[in-house]
């Protein structure tokens, strides 16, 4: 389902929040190699199809298996070991990386896998998010899930279980639903973007002072995306969270997540802060394995299924774009 929906958008494949870095992005069980110049190559080299080591410092990767070294600006061969300059040239004309087409918006890098000449705009940044840089990513980690892509996404998109499903974790009295409220998107592949405003403590209290969508205001409040049509993101005011949900098959999906802060955040925050969305995490993913089990692959058809407005009008539009992509 997710490659039919791959090939008509834009794919979220990677964090953008450290900016330019070589790292890896996920698109339908394949390895993409993100460069810091901005450029992104399937992560296989096209001699023997080998996967690069992303590495910042150079301006060239190299395979570790024969040592054939390609330029990160274009993909191009520049390096042959114990070759005559004859099959050198011979090799430059016939290898080189395979380019697919990157896009920043935060907060995070979007492929096109599609057809060159069929490619839709590229997603915006719809909103100024509430920490703006630097960041440094502390964690990352690839969860192997027995859950459908699309029930871990709509999941995300729901805010009206919070209270039931996370009151083991404590996130069940921080987050009530009359805190939360959509925010209008003005493009659907621009994403699903909706917000909690105040913040609470664990204690259900509000943390910060409600405050309207301004500069100071989203310094106090929390803003979530749900990226079209494979990834989420919880954007705090002191770090932000994002999964990109790799589907593995119909029933079975791979999360990669990573946490990101500020410099200067002591260590012993971060590693709780990273405690606490993993048992988030694991109560969401505990109920998606068990809905998956229950449902399966199946998307619930927007025009039979019932919704309880406003705190599922998020998970009805995403339903509404999985539909009509379909």
């Amino acid at each position: 389902m997710l490659e039919g929906l791959a090939r008509r958008c834009w794919l979220p494949v990677a964090p953008s929040l450290i900016g330019a870095r070589d790292t890896l992005g996920y698109a339908l069980g394949k390895e993409l190699l993100l460069t810091r110049n901005g450029t992104a190559f399937h992560n296989q080299c096209p001699h023997r199809g080998a996967p690069f080591v992303p590495c910042d410092k150079a301006s060239v990767v190299r395979c570790d298996y024969h040592g054939f070294v390609f330029r990160k600006s274009d993909g191009t061969l520049v390096g042959a070991p114990h070759t005559d300059k004859a099959t050198a040239a011979r090799l430059r004309d016939s290898m080189r990386l395979k380019e697919v087409p990157l896009h920043r918006a935060d907060p995070f890098y979007y492929a096109w896998l599609g057809e060159d000449d069929e490619a839709p705009p590229p997603p915006q940044t719809a909103h100024a998010l509430p920490m703006p840089g630097p960041f440094r990513s502390v964690m990352a980690l690839s969860l192997p899930v027995e859950s459908a892509w699309h029930v871990l996404v709509e999941n995300f998109c729901c805010w009206y279980h919070v209270p039931q499903l996370h009151a083991p974790s404590g996130l069940g009295a921080m987050s009530l639903p009359e805190d939360h409220f959509v925010v209008e998107d003005a493009r659907p592949h621009d994403g699903l973007w909706f917000g909690t405003n105040p913040l609470r403590d664990s204690g259900g209290h509000p943390a910060t002072q409600a405050c309207s969508d301004t500069a100071e205001g989203l310094r106090s409040m929390g803003l979530f995306v749900a990226a079209t049509p494979n990834a989420f993101a919880f954007m705090m005011p002191s770090h932000v969270f994002t999964c990109i949900v790799e589907p593995v098959s119909d029933t079975r999906s791979i999360e990669h997540v990573e946490l990101f802060v500020h410099e200067g955040m002591e260590q012993e925050k971060i590693v709780k802060l990273w405690d606490f969305y993993n048992d988030v995490n694991n109560e969401d993913i505990a109920m998606c394995e068990a809905i998956t089990k229950q449902r399966g692959s199946d998307v619930p058809d927007p025009k039979r299924t019932e919704y309880v407005l406003p705190h599922e009008e998020v998970t009805r539009r995403f339903h509404e774009r999985i539909a009509a992509a379909l």
